[in-house]
């Protein structure tokens, strides 16, 4: 997500641990005191919640998949809930609710429900993130 998404979440109170493959926008998060990880594997170890908005499909698939992916390394004690708002095309998302659900039955010791996965993209643009008032598409 963006930087003006990430702002009005923590005025909102949230708590938020940040990954990006452009170091510029995780350094002036940090500065505010967000802390930030070096993969999405460590986000995914450190949040109940992981939210995605990238520039395409490959983009998506690495972070979900990629060898620091989200769905990489730990013991199935994985977040509860992932929200893609990439615009994506929608094979690309069943493939990475397809991983998730896979990563899930994989790991899972029996003891916890499966995580959930929503395709939500998002509309509104810059603006509309800095004001808080971007609409989100959600596919269940």
């Amino acid at each position: 997500m963006g930087s003006r998404m990430a702002g009005n979440l923590i005025k909102a109170g949230y708590s938020l641990v940040i990954y990006d493959v452009n170091h510029n926008a995780v350094n002036s998060l940090s500065e505010k005191g967000i802390p930030s990880k070096k993969s999405p594997a460590e986000v995914a170890e450190s949040s109940d919640v992981v939210i995605t908005m990238l520039p395409s499909p490959s983009h998506v698939l690495d972070v979900f998949t990629g060898s620091k992916g989200v769905l990489r390394g730990g013991d199935g004690i994985r977040p509860k809930l992932y929200i893609d708002c990439s615009t994506i095309d929608p094979q690309t998302s069943r493939k990475v609710s397809k991983a998730v659900s896979d990563d899930y039955t994989t790991k899972n010791k029996g003891s916890d429900a499966p995580p959930t996965m929503l395709d939500a993209p998002v509309s509104g643009g810059v603006l509309a993130a800095e004001s808080g008032t971007l609409t989100f598409m959600v596919k269940i």
